[in-house]
């Protein structure tokens, strides 16, 4: 969020909203699959729906700060932000998958 405060007044209603909207969605999918409990099959898949969630919206997240890199509405130290944050995201994603699926799996 910090990231997009100082983006030309032009490019706040398409780019910076978007990105800005899907930097909200993620964290509210993350913490709707985090506080499902692992005790039924229903919250189970739901949470997995959730993790699914998050992952394209970080991969959206992505294409849209690329795009908002192309046409000169974030610099390109921004968007190396944006770009590391997001796949330190979905490399934490993907671990909390896998710890999820080893866990369903000793059950």
């Amino acid at each position: 969020m910090t990231i997009t405060e100082k983006s030309p007044k032009k490019f706040r209603a398409v780019f910076i909203n978007r990105i800005q909207n899907y930097c909200l969605d993620c964290l509210e999918f993350l913490i709707e699959a985090n506080t499902l409990r692992m005790d039924s099959a229903k919250n189970k898949k739901r949470r997995r729906e959730c993790q699914h969630q998050v992952f394209l919206k970080l991969k959206l997240l992505g294409y849209m700060s690329f795009l908002a890199l192309e046409s000169d509405c974030i610099l390109k130290k921004q968007y190396q932000q944006i770009f590391l944050q997001v796949a330190d995201c979905i490399n934490l994603l993907v671990a909390w998958r896998k710890s999820d699926a080893n866990r369903n799996s000793k059950q």
